[in-house]
């Protein structure tokens, strides 16, 4: 189990780096032609005016404490987004527009939950006696949310307790590298599904 989790994070790692260096690649070469096809009131107003619907509709979806920095961070993305389909729209027309689509679909928010029901094909009762102390603090988070979803699909009581043993471990070993960091995520109100290590200095 460790193995695999260790295979699956480095996988989505490399996956996220590369999918985030082709949409950075693709959007600085989408700016300027956003600049060049459409007049400022175009390429300034869209932007915002997509930031200004997605912000707002990111914080009140979003639970917690943390809904003013989440919608701020959301509509900052929403307006880059709009950005470049603007500059991929105008330039290249329709292969433009599926260039982003494309993109879009192949985000790690996408495939990761693909990805992670493809290795849960293979999941195995948790193991009490392995060692969670050989997981990295990525490959931990991996653990934390790959378990939660285990125990979403578990059938039996006895599954549900061991699972939930697990997550324990989990947790307990990620507070023992970063307490601070646990208190973080605790406070912010994210769900239980959601990565801890995200708010972690260890």
């Amino acid at each position: 189990m460790v193995a695999r989790l260790a295979g699956y994070g480095s996988a989505m790692i490399v996956y996220r780096r590369v999918w985030w260096g082709a949409t950075v690649v693709a959007w600085l070469l989408a700016c300027p032609m956003a600049i060049v096809e459409f007049p400022a009131s175009v390429f300034l107003a869209v932007p915002l005016l997509a930031a200004l619907v997605v912000g707002p509709l990111a914080a009140t979806l979003w639970p917690g404490r943390r809904r003013l920095a989440t919608g701020a961070r959301y509509g900052l993305l929403g307006a880059a987004a709009m950005l470049g389909l603007l500059g991929l729209g105008g330039a290249l027309g329709g292969s433009g527009l599926l260039i982003a689509v494309l993109l879009a679909a192949a985000s790690p928010p996408v495939v990761e939950p693909w990805y992670a029901r493809r290795q849960r094909l293979h999941w195995t009762e948790p193991d009490a006696k392995a060692p969670v102390t050989d997981l990295s603090t990525a490959d931990l988070g991996l653990a934390w949310r790959a378990s939660y979803c285990a125990l979403k699909q578990a059938h039996t009581a006895t599954a549900v307790t061991r699972i939930a043993d697990q997550r324990r471990r989990y947790l307990d070993e990620l507070e023992m590298r970063d307490p601070e960091g646990v208190r973080r995520w605790l406070e912010s109100d994210a769900p239980a599904g959601s990565d801890p290590t995200r708010y972690l200095s260890a």
